[in-house]
């Protein structure tokens, strides 16, 4: 996740089904933003510090949309 945010893609631009080869990586996010009291302070940190908190939800894919 953090190499293909650093790789200039945007953190908005990602949804549940979201892929990155082929990793579903939209699904574990939602699973970490969902779960976010219950992480390690350490993983909090680490998703924080790419601006993926619960204060920025993961949009659901478009009907239609392929995911990536």
């Amino acid at each position: 996740m953090r190499r293909h945010i650093e790789a200039g893609h945007s953190p908005a631009a990602l949804h549940r089904g979201t892929m990155i080869g082929e990793v579903k990586v939209g699904g574990w996010l939602h699973r970490q933003l969902s779960t976010w009291d219950r992480l390690a302070p350490a993983r909090r940190d680490l998703l924080t510090r790419l601006q993926l908190t619960p204060a920025n939800p993961l949009p659901q894919a478009e009907p239609g949309a392929r995911p990536r």
